[in-house]
C-alpha cells in the first residue's frame, strides 16, 4: 500500500523531535511525509488550518462551476480551463469527477469538515474570518437539512438549492427568465487584446475571450 497520509506530529520540549522520533516507525507506514511543528497542540491547529483552507477552495470551486454551468459552458471546458489557470488546486482534482457526476458519497463527510470549522473558530480568538465565518454558517444548514453524512462538497448540489446560494439562483431564474447569460458576459467582457478592452462595439465583440498569465 502506498501511503497517503502527511503526518505532523506536535511534542513537549525540550525532547520534543526525540519523542517525534520515537514515533515515526508506527506512524511512516501510513505517511508519505512527516513533520513535527512544535509544541503539543500545534499539530492539531495545522490540521484545522489545513482544513478551512479545504473547504473555503471547495466552496470557491463549487459556485464557480455554477456559475461557468448558468453560462452554458460545459464540464468538460471548465474543467480543461481550471487545468491551465492559477486556481487549479488538489481540491479541485479530487473533487472534478464527483462534481462532474453528481456524487456525493463521502470522501471526507460534512459532519466532520463542519466539526473542524467549529473548532478552527473556537480557536481563532476573534480574529477576522469572515469567509470562514460564511461557510461555517452554510455548513450548519446543511447539517440541519440532513446532509451530514453526505460529502461536503454537497452544497453543489442539492446544496444550492435548498441551503441558499444565492447567487446560483440568481444565475438560474436569468436564465429561466430568458436572459442568456454567456451573452450578458460578452457584452461586458468584450475582447481582450495585450489588456486593452475592444468592448462590443468591434468587430470581434461578440467574442469573450480571457488571458492569464502563469506567474
Amino acid at each position: 500500500m502506498t501511503p497517503t497520509l502527511a503526518t505532523a506530529c506536535g511534542s513537549l520540549p525540550p525532547k520534543g523531535a526525540g519523542l517525534a522520533s520515537k514515533a515515526r516507525p508506527a506512524l511512516a507506514p501510513l505517511s508519505r511525509a512527516m513533520l513535527h511543528v512544535g509544541a503539543v497542540g500545534a499539530a492539531s491547529a495545522l490540521k484545522l488550518a489545513m482544513n478551512v483552507n479545504i473547504a473555503l477552495v471547495c466552496q470557491a470551486l463549487s459556485e464557480s462551476l455554477t456559475l461557468s454551468r448558468a453560462a452554458g459552458l460545459s464540464d468538460e471546458t471548465y474543467f480543461v480551463a481550471l487545468k491551465l489557470n492559477a486556481s487549479r488546486s488538489g481540491v479541485s482534482d479530487l473533487k472534478e469527477p464527483k462534481l462532474r457526476a453528481g456524487d456525493y458519497s463521502p470522501q471526507f463527510s460534512l459532519k466532520h469538515m463542519d466539526k473542524d470549522l467549529r473548532l478552527a473558530l473556537e480557536g481563532a480568538a476573534g480574529l477576522p474570518l469572515p469567509q470562514l465565518r460564511q461557510v461555517k454558517e452554510l455548513y450548519a444548514r446543511g447539517m440541519a437539512a440532513g446532509w451530514g453524512d453526505e460529502d461536503f462538497a454537497v452544497f453543489f448540489g442539492q446544496g444550492r438549492r435548498a441551503a441558499g446560494l444565492a447567487a446560483a439562483g440568481a444565475l438560474a431564474g436569468q436564465v429561466e427568465a430568458g436572459v442568456a447569460v454567456a451573452e450578458r458576459f460578452q457584452l461586458v467582457a468584450g475582447v481582450h487584446r495585450g489588456g486593452v478592452a475592444l468592448g462590443p462595439g468591434s468587430e470581434e465583440g461578440v467574442i469573450g475571450v480571457h488571458s492569464a498569465k502563469r506567474v
